[in-house]
């Protein structure tokens, strides 16, 4: 699409174009996309996409199928179960990123994208904790999937933090849990705090 939006937009005598700039125009509310590079592209998409639509969930895989030749497949869904089962789908074919697959090399290629790293995720969410002075494994379970991640790698975070003496893990009671239970809705309510 990103091939046809570009001469859409350039070109008002394109009259092949005429219903994806008509589609363009309504999804950016009239404003003009950026259309420098497919990746690009498909990432704005993606932010109007959760914006037009008001769904909570909305995320893309990209299929390579040449240098620099994209896909996109995107998912939207207001059901945080559905959401977390097709994260574990992503996170499956890439297990770097959780955002890409090559048809061409039959491997991923993650240094392709400006993807969120493990490395970043960890200061997201240690500056999330920090922010709202605590939070609740049911909210670090949340954060997580907002931000494309699995309760797998929102489990290292803490994991990574204790280690560093950065935060403390309590229960209801004021006691040290045995397990952070990142599951949607668990029963057991751990308490995450940063130590100041």
């Amino acid at each position: 699409m990103h091939r046809f939006a570009a001469k859409a937009i350039k070109d008002e005598d394109y009259v092949a174009g005429q219903h994806i700039e008509q589609f363009i125009s309504e999804l950016y509310e009239d404003n003009i996309p950026d259309i420098k590079n497919q990746v690009t592209f498909i990432k704005g998409i993606l932010k109007q996409f959760k914006v037009y639509l008001g769904v909570q969930y909305v995320d893309v895989l990209y299929i390579e199928k040449e240098t620099s030749q994209y896909f996109a497949l995107f998912f939207f869904s207001n059901s945080k179960r559905g959401f977390h089962k097709m994260l574990e789908a992503k996170w499956s074919i890439d297990e770097n990123d959780g955002r890409a697959f090559s048809v061409s090399k039959s491997a991923i290629t993650p240094s392709l994208f400006d993807s969120i790293d493990h490395e970043h995720y960890t200061y997201l969410l240690y500056k999330e904790i920090v922010a709202r002075n605590g939070m609740t494994n049911q909210e670090v379970f949340d954060f997580g999937l907002a931000n494309n991640h699995l309760p797998k790698h929102s489990k290292k975070v803490p994991d990574e933090l204790k280690r560093e003496n950065k935060i403390v893990l309590l229960t209801e009671t004021g006691s040290t849990p045995l397990g952070y239970y990142l599951e949607d809705n668990h029963s057991n309510k751990i308490f995450i705090k940063p130590i100041e």
